[in-house]
């Protein structure tokens, strides 16, 4: 009896992705942003983080600029401290969890952040 539960329930997710596949994007969008938007307004980033701590974003020249600026140093030792270059010739953070990330969840770059972590969840 569980073992038949588990197949439906299985072939149902299986179905219900397979369904998802065969959408156009203006129709996905249409299904899946009211969820995003309802999840996410209920969602205290503070009180997780995990985004932070396991996610590297791409920092773009601009992010690079302005974040320095912020801190206070030169361009090309942000560069070497906190940025490598990755498989796709882009700068990431060196490590992870992200430097700027405080004890307390806050982002210390905050007012700064780069664009990707603007952006997130995209």
């Amino acid at each position: 009896f569980h073992h038949k539960e588990r197949v439906e329930k299985k072939q149902g997710k299986h179905g219900f992705f397979k369904r998802l596949k065969k959408e156009k994007p203006k129709v996905l969008y249409k299904l899946i942003h009211p969820i995003h938007e309802d999840i996410f307004a209920n969602t205290n980033c503070l009180k997780c983080a995990n985004c932070c701590k396991t996610l590297g974003p791409r920092i773009k020249s601009s992010d690079i600029k302005r974040i320095s600026k912020f801190i206070g140093i030169s361009i090309k030792k942000f560069q070497h401290d906190f940025l490598k270059v990755d498989e796709d010739n882009d700068w990431v953070l060196k490590q992870l969890p992200c430097p700027f990330l405080e004890e307390n969840n806050d982002c210390s770059i905050y007012e700064v952040r780069p664009l990707a972590c603007r952006a997130y969840p995209h």
